[in-house]
């Protein structure tokens, strides 16, 4: 069960990073949202929450390589779930004066 359990953390971490990684050449900026300590355990993992900062012309290809990476990840088993658009508060400075 600790073998099985590693393996499902270093693939999860790896899918995240690539995910993570292609959209980045497809945004403005994007941001990883930590997750919240003391989450509840739903018995998924969840190996990105993000957000991205996507210009106007920019939208429709990102929105393609987003389905592109859906297509290539679910049959693998990951679930992606998809919302917004939101305000850009994930990319403001909370520290800034």
């Amino acid at each position: 069960d600790a073998a099985r359990a590693e393996e499902l953390r270093r693939v999860s971490e790896r899918v995240g990073q690539v995910l993570f990684e292609t959209l980045r050449a497809e945004s403005d900026r994007g941001v990883v949202i930590p997750s919240p300590r003391g989450a509840p355990q739903t018995g998924h993992v969840l190996v990105l929450d993000s957000a991205w900062l996507v210009g106007e012309s920019m939208y429709p290809e990102f929105q393609r390589r987003l389905g592109e990476l859906a297509g290539e990840f679910q049959p693998h088993g990951f679930e992606f779930e998809f919302t917004g658009p939101w305000p850009p508060y994930h990319f403001t400075d909370p520290d800034a004066p």
